[in-house]
Parts: C-alpha cells; sequence; structure tokens
C-alpha cells in the first residue's frame, strides 16, 4: 500500500493516492511499524501529493502526524518533513489577504545539506528566498555536478526564477528554462515541465515575442490542466494571462474582478499571491473606468506592499502593477511608498521580469513633482531594457516620459513628440494595440491644444455631443460613474451609456486613455483635475532622499 500511495501520487491519481495512504497507514499500524517507518512514509507521501497539487488539507496533516511520532527527535527524517511546511505569516488588510514568506527552519536546512542527498539539498532551495546574482551561479556550478534527476529539475527552476525574476538576465533564463524543459520531457515530469514553459512564456512576453508568447501559453495552460487542483501552477495561468493583459490589452473587467475575488478568498491567505492578485486587480479596475474600487483597493495593498520584504520575488510583480495602477489614476497619496520601495529592490540589484524598478521610480517622482529625479529614471529604465531586450517595456517608458512631461506642463512639445512617434513606432509592429491608441490620443492632442476647459457651451469636439463633453470632463476630473450622475442630475445606467459612447469616439479603452485625451485636447487643465495633481516642481538644488 506505502509503495502504491506514493506511485499514484507521482501520477497525479490524486483521489486514488489519497485512499491509498489512509490503507498504508491501517495496515502499519495493524503491523506494530515502529514510528520511524511510519514518518518516513508519511513524509514520502506528503512529498508527493504536495508536487503533485493535492489540496493543502490533504498533505499537511501527514506532515504533522510525522513530526508528532518523531517527538524531539532531530535527524534527516525531521528535516525532511520540516522542509516541506510552508512556513507563511497570514497578513491581511481590508479586501486583500496574503503571506509573509518565514524561510525554512535554519537546522532543517542545515541536517538537510550535511547528511541528505541531493533530493535534499535541493529541497532547502525554495524560490522565495533572497539570492545574490553570486549565489545564483554557485547554485546552477553546484546543479552541474549533480545526478538525480529530480534534484536537478528543483534546482534548474530554482536558479531560472532567480534569473528571471531577481536578475533581469531574461536572455539567460530562456535558455535554462529551454533546458528545463528538455529534462523535464526525457523524464516525464508534467510538473517540471508546466514549469517550464510557463517561465519561458513570461520571458518571451517581457521580450515582446507576443505571438510566440500565445502559443507557449497555450502550451503551458495544457500542461497545468493535468496537474491537482490546488497545484501553485494553476495561478500561474491566471499570473500569464495578466500579464498579457497588460501589454495587449483585453477584457479588463473580468480580469480585475477576478483578481480582486482571489485577493479576499480564504485560499489567498495561505498564498503569497495575493499580495500580486490585490495590485493586478486595481490595475484592472483603473483601466476598465472604475476609479473608487481601484482607490480602495490602493489603500489597502500600498500599506502591505510597504511592510513586505522587498527581496520576496513575488513583491516585483505588486510594486509594478501596483505602480501601474498608481500611476495611470495619478494618485499622489500612494507615490511616495511605491517609490521607496521600488528603490529598494534597485539598492537590492533586483531585475524585474515586467516592468523595471528603474520605471516605477521614474512614475512615481513625477507623481511627487520630483522633475530631475524622473527624468534620471527614465534614462536608467530605457538602459535597462536596452541591455535585457525589453522592447515592449521601453516604448511603455517612451509613452509614460510623454505623459509625464505633459502632466509636468513641458513646453518642449518636440521632445513630447519624439518619444510619443518612437513608443508608437515599438506598439504597432509588436501588435500593442491599446497602447498604440493611447499615444496617438496624445500626440493628436499636441498638434492643436485648446486653452484648458471646453465651457458647457463650446461646440462638442471630434462629434461628441455636449451631453457627452460634459461627461468627459468629469470622468477626467476624476469623478466615479455615480458622482457623474449626482452633478448632471442623470441615471448611472445612463452615465454609463454616454461613457460607452465616448469611448468608441475616441478609441479609448478606458479611464487613463479618456483622461489622456482630455488632458491632450485641453478639455480638462491640469489644476481642476485631481488624477494629475503634482507638488510643485523641486529647484535643481533639490536632493534625492
Amino acid at each position: 500500500f506505502c509503495k502504491l500511495a506514493v506511485a499514484e501520487a507521482e501520477a497525479l491519481m490524486l483521489d486514488e493516492a489519497q485512499r491509498s495512504v489512509d490503507d498504508a497507514l491501517n495496515e502499519l499500524s495493524r503491523a506494530g511499524a515502529d514510528p520511524t517507518e511510519r514518518a518516513g512514509f508519511l513524509a514520502q507521501a506528503a512529498r508527493a501529493l504536495k508536487d503533485g497539487g493535492a489540496r493543502p488539507a490533504v498533505w499537511k496533516p501527514l506532515i504533522e502526524q510525522g513530526l508528532a511520532l518523531l517527538g524531539t527527535r532531530r535527524d534527516l527524517l525531521w528535516a525532511q518533513l520540516m522542509l516541506l511546511r510552508d512556513r507563511f505569516e497570514p497578513v491581511s488588510i481590508g479586501p486583500i489577504n496574503t503571506v509573509r514568506w518565514l524561510g525554512h527552519d535554519p537546522q532543517a536546512v542545515t541536517i538537510a545539506r550535511e547528511q541528505g542527498d541531493e533530493d535534499d539539498y535541493a529541497r532547502t532551495l525554495e524560490p522565495l528566498d533572497w539570492r545574490t546574482r553570486e549565489e545564483t551561479a554557485e547554485v546552477l556550478a553546484l546543479v552541474r555536478m549533480w545526478r538525480r534527476p529530480a534534484a536537478i529539475m528543483r534546482a534548474m527552476d530554482v536558479v531560472g526564477r532567480d534569473l528571471l525574476k531577481r536578475h533581469g538576465a531574461h536572455r539567460e533564463a530562456l535558455e535554462l528554462y529551454s533546458e528545463l524543459l528538455q529534462t523535464a520531457e526525457r523524464f516525464g515530469s508534467i510538473q517540471e515541465q508546466a514549469e517550464a514553459l510557463l517561465q519561458i512564456a513570461i520571458t518571451q512576453i517581457a521580450l515582446g515575442e507576443f505571438p510566440t508568447a500565445r502559443k507557449t501559453a497555450r502550451q503551458a495552460q495544457e500542461m497545468i490542466l493535468r496537474l491537482g487542483p490546488a497545484h501553485e501552477l494553476r495561478f500561474g495561468v491566471t499570473a500569464l494571462n495578466s500579464i498579457l493583459t497588460y501589454f495587449l490589452d483585453g477584457d479588463w473587467e473580468k480580469a480585475a474582478t477576478a483578481a480582486a475575488q482571489f485577493a479576499a478568498s480564504p485560499q489567498a491567505a495561505r498564498n503569497p499571491r495575493g499580495l500580486v492578485s490585490g495590485a493586478y486587480a486595481a490595475l484592472g479596475y483603473v483601466r476598465f473606468g472604475n476609479p473608487a474600487e481601484a482607490k480602495r483597493l490602493l489603500a489597502a495593498l500600498t500599506p502591505l506592499v510597504a511592510q513586505m520584504e522587498p527581496t520576496m520575488y513575488v513583491h516585483h510583480a505588486a510594486i509594478a502593477f501596483g505602480g501601474s495602477a498608481v500611476w495611470e489614476i495619478g494618485e499622489v497619496e500612494f507615490a511616495a511608498d511605491y517609490r521607496r520601495v521600488a528603490m529598494e529592490l534597485i539598492a537590492a540589484g533586483f531585475g524585474d521580469s515586467i516592468l523595471s524598478p528603474e520605471l516605477t521610480v521614474a512614475r512615481m517622482a513625477a507623481l511627487l513633482g520630483r522633475v530631475e529625479e524622473s527624468r534620471d529614471y527614465f534614462v536608467r529604465a530605457r538602459a535597462h531594457c536596452e541591455t535585457n531586450g525589453l522592447k515592449a517595456v521601453r516604448a511603455i517608458a517612451d509613452y509614460d516620459e510623454a505623459l509625464a512631461l505633459l502632466r509636468m506642463r513641458s513646453a518642449d512639445h518636440s521632445l513630447i513628440r519624439s518619444l510619443l512617434s518612437s513608443a508608437q513606432t515599438v506598439f504597432q509592429a509588436l501588435g500593442m494595440e491599446g497602447w498604440a491608441h493611447r499615444a496617438l490620443r496624445l500626440e493628436e492632442g499636441l498638434a492643436d491644444t485648446p486653452p484648458p476647459g471646453i465651457g458647457l457651451d463650446r461646440s462638442p469636439i471630434n462629434d461628441l455631443t455636449t451631453r457627452e463633453s460634459e461627461v468627459l470632463r468629469l470622468l477626467a476630473m476624476g469623478r466615479t460613474n455615480n458622482e457623474i450622475a449626482e452633478e448632471l442630475v442623470l441615471s448611472v445606467r445612463t452615465v454609463e451609456r454616454h461613457i460607452a459612447n465616448i469611448y468608441a469616439k475616441i478609441s479609448a479603452h478606458g479611464r487613463a486613455d479618456a483622461t489622456a485625451y482630455a488632458l491632450g485636447r485641453g478639455i480638462v487643465s491640469l489644476d481642476n483635475s485631481p488624477n494629475y495633481a503634482i507638488s510643485p516642481m523641486p529647484t535643481r538644488s533639490s536632493k534625492i532622499s
């Protein structure tokens, strides 16, 4: 029964494995097996069930049973069981549940590395732990000397995540994950094939290889669906689709709603990805036109981001998406926190698989009125992108700097046009239609910018009716749909219909697009738009704190 239970779990026959575990434990009890034998089986079964994606309620009790059988012993078997534990501390604020990684038990790590085999050593290499570039290279060198397939694949995955998500070494990560995919195919590991495909797709997105990334993403999803219902890679599909939507646009309302539901769920209270989900939901609400809900999420998300260890790799995505929401909605209240945590990432030598921390600093500095710092970090962001071949992010940096200059009332329209032209060329080449529309709207707005404010007696702009112009003006000033309805004495449904018509007429994909359009055309001025309020510009003697 013991061998059958482990074999079934490794074959992803999780329901059958769970029944066989119960049968095996009953048989061991009838046979009078000693505590060590029973604890050893529990360790094997828990490991196979956890790796296969069984629900925590299935494998966690097995770990605790095994530890109870060992009592005060502190040997290799104890270390193996301890390394299977998820040492997370729940952290929640309002609508966002998440956890903080506490690290493996140090004594268990030492015992496993000194007394165990390659598989035991590989279990001590947790993807959530921080490693410097040199430490990552040392792990890879060690792996090159190993012989056990399971240990090699697990360690390669950890090194690949380091390269991609911590060190920004996209090409190296792509090469390593391609090697992992081949190794996993050779040894028949569904889990590692799925992991490799998922990370290859994320890397391809970062490199702007969107058609190839979509194909790889479909392969990853097919493989991941073969894993258990609670496997962490199931969330990876959602994350992958979220990243694609950021670059290529899509159904933002659906994406935001799904992300917000996960962030608020009990499952997120056992998972560090609740933080990322909350950040992505906030950005999604900004994009599809619900700034009030975005602000509510940011109010909970921002203090969570501020208190997390910046080196936990899922943290960078929360900073990237959360910072994007703050930037697009122009919410100065949260900008200082995102600027600080992004600078902490840079100081720690943290790269990024999605957006560079330098870009987040540039955006936040612009919102805070730190003009010189903003310019400096836009330059740094572009350099980071060029070094790592991140064409899409490089174009977004150009677009964002143009938007920052416009927000800060720069008279250098030639520079703004140059940045927008550069961005639009890349957006069109990569098929980033939503971003291309945003760049075009800003560029057209520069051609003939009227005085601030349109006045209710002015002629409609670009075929907008007078009422639509009124709605657009209030929308760009940061009003919610309910507030617009109240001010114009309309029903909320009527306001929603006007907004849909406005988006269609000006080719906007959400409030951020519509606000940028209104700003560029002078429909609303910087003075009366709270979305674009900035602090007074610092003098050249101001120093970066």
